[in-house]
């Protein structure tokens, strides 16, 4: 008698548990949630993309320029190897 007072009593304390948990993460709670995390989120993804975005174009457009100036260097490169290709100069 004492084990099944004991296990109806366990079920019946877990029954109100998972009632308490249902009724507090129930909707109201969730639509609070979405509220909540959506206007933090939108100010925060709105920071994060505009800085984001205006320091990729810097990004990008800085290593354009590097790319550019690693042309100009080349050109110097080849021409220090024809120099070096071309016959000696003998007077």
């Amino acid at each position: 008698m004492g084990a099944a007072a004991f296990l109806g009593a366990l079920f019946l304390g877990a029954l109100l548990v998972a009632a308490f948990f249902a009724d507090f993460f129930g909707v109201a709670f969730f639509a609070f949630l979405a509220d909540f995390f959506a206007a933090f989120f939108a100010d925060f993804l709105a920071d994060f993309f505009e800085d984001f975005l205006a320091d990729f174009f810097f990004a990008i457009t800085d290593f354009l320029a590097f790319l550019a100036f690693l042309l100009f260097l080349l050109f110097f490169a080849l021409a220090i190897v024809i120099i070096l290709l071309l016959p000696p100069i003998r007077v």
